[in-house]
């Protein structure tokens, strides 16, 4: 399988809307954490430059830094850490959706080089949930 990447906020790499086509998997560099449920990768395409990616986990949900609750702003702080303590200098992408906010970032299952999916890893250690598209507050669902 290979997913189409239209890139319209990396004029530096490629002219806006030009169209990247990448087979999966896709090994790509960790750059940094956002929050607890996304991150920026950075891949290489067939010209061999650098591209800058925000990919959010796919259906991994975790509380929000700019949350209602002081509650909610802790457990954003613990999942990104955790995030930040398991990725790795480099990940693999599969699973790779458009999603909501295409073509600025995009959804894809991240997993590290040993295969460990880092969505699932957030939901076993107790710092993510399912996704379900509903606006319920983290610290009423926990």
């Amino acid at each position: 399988m290979s997913f189409a990447l239209l890139l319209v906020s990396a004029p530096v790499m490629l002219r806006a809307g030009s169209l990247l086509t990448i087979p999966e998997p896709i090994p790509a560099k960790f750059i940094n954490v956002y929050d607890g449920d996304t991150l920026t990768v950075e891949i290489r395409h067939t010209a061999n430059r650098a591209v800058p990616l925000p990919v959010r986990l796919l259906s991994i949900d975790t509380p929000e830094f700019r949350g209602q609750y002081i509650a909610e702003q802790h457990r954003a702080r613990l999942a990104h850490n955790a995030l930040i303590a398991h990725v790795g200098q480099m990940v693999i992408l599969t699973d790779i959706q458009a999603g909501k906010y295409y073509p600025r970032r995009i959804l894809a299952r991240v997993h590290t080089v040993t295969g460990q999916d880092l969505g699932q890893l957030l939901l076993r250690f107790g710092h993510g949930r399912s996704y379900h598209r509903d606006s319920a507050s983290w610290l009423l669902c926990s």
